[in-house]
């Protein structure tokens, strides 16, 4: 059981070592944010001037109730399939 928790640890790596200080951490996790909100604004900008944000908002329901699948989905295959 130890190893293949060891395998596992091996293929799942982080950006960071194991000994990385606090602020190394949080300068990561600040910079993730980051990317992630500038590349959020951009895509926001970019479909607001065009017909795609109404075309979203049309079929959010379908959208939303498909994605909820897939993560309890996903869920199910973590529980069970570990």
């Amino acid at each position: 059981m130890k190893n293949e928790s060891a395998e596992k640890s091996r293929r799942y790596r982080s950006f960071l070592p194991a000994e990385a200080s606090l602020g190394e951490r949080a300068g990561v996790a600040a910079m993730a944010s980051a990317i992630d909100a500038s590349w959020y604004c951009f895509a926001a900008a970019v479909l607001a001037g065009t017909g795609a944000a109404e075309r979203l908002r049309a079929h959010a329901t379908g959208m939303d109730r498909g994605l909820g699948l897939l993560l309890i989905a996903v869920a199910l295959g973590l529980l069970w399939g570990g």
